[in-house]
């Protein structure tokens, strides 16, 4: 077989590298298709699987902003559908996966299956799913996320996209990062502060995650039991330099299984931190947004050890992280991670199946979708 990957964020990598090397250590060809992000890049050549750019490097670079983020997007959509098609014309691939437009266009006009994986729903991600789902022939997504008006063609599971990477038959934690970032023999505590320049944080308005204000507060009340690291994407103040994690991010999972507390504006590792069982807040402004973001809801109520608190609730925030500090959250949260998984779909060994078993794998799960439940 030949399996095109298109992807956009280092999390849908995630997502898709252990089928990857397994398709790949059975013979089949595989491409990635990949964002101008070092981070990607980084991850996909630590697998030596093989890739390709979809859009321009300069494109980050050339175009910032609010609208400068919405031309970026076009210009990025024009050069992936030019890339992919001339790539799948030469090379005669035989399926399309991912979470880019461009894949369900190529995927319909060269009669091609398309398989687009999502776990935001409708409401949050329009523009896309209004680009990309007419096209696709299945749309691969948590049982919960809202897929509106085609989810005759979902396939859906249970849990979140994050299973398919941290799920324990894959994630193995490496302990070996505590004496790489000499973090051995004490607690330590994970602070993530990301930016927000997709085009769904500038279509939505999300412009903040956790300020100054807090960790001004919160760094004081964790270094009185241990270490703080911050994994920023921009640098902030220049005191908080002193905090800074300067890491391979092949680490970072590793280095979120063995934290004792998470906190963050990042909604992908506030998911990550309560598969692999560490307490986590998540605060940002998706948190008080009237519309829910499903799959973090489901999340929540399976992992009650991670929750999220609104941005202007800063005495909450604080009261939380001690409760968190002076109570066995840490070993409570791993209790609720283990069940998680063995209530909830294995989605590497679900999707392995689907494409070698294609296309009697999508026709039968039509018929029975219960099929999942053979998958944790």
């Amino acid at each position: 077989m030949r399996i095109l990957f298109s992807i956009n964020h280092p999390s849908q990598y995630h997502m898709f590298r252990h089928l990857a090397k397994h398709l790949v250590a059975e013979g089949n060809k595989v491409i990635f298709f990949i964002q101008a992000r070092g981070i990607i890049e980084e991850l996909v050549r630590f697998d030596k699987l093989e890739f390709r750019y979809s859009s321009s490097k300069s494109l980050r670079k050339l175009f910032k902003g609010k609208y400068g983020i919405v031309i970026r997007g076009i210009i990025s959509l024009i050069q992936q559908e030019i890339r992919i098609l001339t790539y799948c014309l030469m090379h005669k691939v035989d399926f399309l996966m991912g979470t880019d437009i461009a894949i369900s266009h190529t995927g319909y006009i060269l009669k091609k299956p398309v398989f687009v994986f999502t776990d935001d729903d409708y409401v949050f991600t329009k523009p896309y799913c209004n680009m990309a789902y007419p096209y696709a022939n299945f749309i691969i997504a948590p049982e919960v996320t809202d897929v509106h008006n085609w989810k005759h063609k979902k396939i859906a599971y249970l849990g979140t996209q994050k299973s398919a990477y941290l799920h324990p038959k894959y994630f193995k934690p490496d302990v070996s990062v505590l004496e790489k970032y000499n973090l051995q023999g004490t607690k330590f505590f994970l602070i993530r502060l990301v930016n927000y320049d997709a085009l769904h944080d500038t279509l939505h308005n999300a412009s903040s995650g956790l300020n100054n204000t807090i960790l001004d507060r919160l760094i004081p009340i964790l270094k009185h039991y241990g270490k703080v690291l911050i994994s920023f994407e921009n640098e902030r103040d220049d005191r908080f330099k002193q905090y800074s994690l300067n890491i391979e991010h092949i680490d970072i999972h590793s280095l979120i299984y063995y934290a004792d507390i998470f906190i963050g504006d990042s909604q992908s590792m506030h998911i990550e931190a309560a598969l692999l069982g560490t307490p986590s807040i998540r605060s940002n402004k998706w948190v008080t947004s009237k519309d829910r973001v499903n799959v973090i809801d489901y999340v929540e109520k399976k992992c009650p050890f991670n929750i999220s608190i609104p941005l202007n609730d800063k005495d909450s925030l604080i009261k939380k992280v001690q409760y968190f500090l002076e109570s066995d959250s840490k070993q409570k949260a791993q209790f609720y991670s283990k069940q998680f998984f063995e209530e909830n779909t294995n989605l590497t060994d679900f999707m392995y199946w689907i494409l070698s078993e294609y296309p009697n794998s999508c026709a039968e799960y039509k018929i029975n979708p219960n099929i999942i439940n053979k998958f944790h």
